[in-house]
């Protein structure tokens, strides 16, 4: 395990499905994962890119829900590396001011503007 600052880290049952949340903010985190727990997903929580690549190198996510300003890399940098490494992840980013970039290969793009859009999101990429 490296040195990433990391919030909680709950191995994925195999029989449920596994979701990360990717942000520095821990209200954010707390948020995120009850939302996407509500959905029947087992959460695990980092708060960099670092810590996000050290767990995709061992786990395949179905979906993360991923801060696009972290610390040490931006959310359009870690979609490229999420999707080397878990390509059928679907990913929600989460954003406190930035849109997408054209052809963007997100699920959905987010404003923090409350969390009625972001557990939306999450329902849709549930089903």
């Amino acid at each position: 395990m490296s040195n990433n600052p990391q919030y909680e880290e709950d191995a994925f049952v195999d029989n449920r499905r596994g979701a990360v949340v990717c942000d520095d903010d821990p209200l954010i985190v707390v948020i995120a994962s009850a939302l996407l727990r509500k959905e029947g997903f087992d959460v695990t929580a980092v708060a960099t890119g670092a810590g996000l690549a050290d767990l995709l190198a061992s786990t395949s996510p179905e979906l993360i829900v991923l801060d696009h300003e972290l610390p040490d890399a931006t959310g359009e940098e870690l979609v490229d590396i999420i999707k080397a490494a878990a390509p059928a992840c679907r990913v929600i980013v989460f954003s406190g001011s930035t849109t997408p970039a054209p052809g963007s290969a997100v699920f959905a793009w987010v404003l923090k503007q409350g969390t009625d859009e972001l557990a939306a999101a999450i329902r849709r990429a549930a089903t």
